[in-house]
């Protein structure tokens, strides 16, 4: 993988809304995709929160569907970014082939994909689970771009596509700090758990039924 061209940054704050709209919040389809969205949880979950690389990526990524808040290829690239990209970009590079879903390997990837590490500023996973019931979780945005609905995107999006696929439940193992950002769309804690450690953060589990409605 490689980073695109010669980038020019600018500061956050002078993108427009018109700029902050063409964010766009979609399904993963490309290793260069996969590989900007690796480079976002390094950033936030390994540089951010301590979290070791080792338990960051795991197993479940091969088989997991993949979302993430991706900025336009071309432009400058905002100062909120360029952090994340010089930290974590050769990291990304080299752990992302070691995970690489099973969906984007090969022949099974249909769409195009020139090798560009993507300009990935937000993430989010689906797993599925037994019993009609899927998992979000990875749920990531850069520190620059919190604050703006990227978070409730990235959520809304694989929440639509397990409601399609028939899964009747999402859960998430939140971080206790954002239990209530989880709270606000809809989920509730599971009666009867407590909160637990995970790679030494509080965590509680949470649900939510998952309809038309929602």
């Amino acid at each position: 993988m490689r980073l695109r061209g010669q980038e020019i940054r600018a500061p956050l704050s002078s993108f427009t809304m018109d700029d902050r709209v063409a964010v766009r919040v979609k399904i993963a389809e490309t290793p260069g995709e996969w590989t900007g969205l690796v480079a976002v949880r390094l950033a936030v979950f390994c540089d951010e929160q301590g979290v070791p690389i080792s338990a960051e990526l795991d197993e479940h990524d091969r088989n997991a569907v993949h979302a993430l808040a991706v900025l336009p290829s071309d432009g400058a690239v905002p100062e909120g970014l360029a952090p994340a990209r010089q930290g974590t970009a050769v990291r990304a590079s080299a752990q992302a082939g070691r995970y690489l879903p099973l969906s984007l390997a090969g022949a099974r990837g249909g769409h195009r994909d020139d090798g560009a590490v993507a300009r990935a500023i937000g993430g989010a996973r689906l797993l599925r689970r037994p019993n009609g019931v899927a998992q979000i979780g990875r749920v990531a945005v850069l520190p620059a771009w919190r604050g703006t609905g990227l978070g409730v995107r990235l959520v809304r999006l694989l929440e639509e596509l397990a409601l399609a696929r028939g899964y009747r439940e999402s859960v998430l193992h939140a971080q206790v700090p954002v239990r209530a950002f989880y709270e606000r769309l809809g989920y509730v804690v599971d009666p009867g758990t407590t909160p637990f450690d995970e790679d030494g953060i509080p965590h509680v589990r949470m649900k939510k039924t998952l309809s038309l409605e929602m």
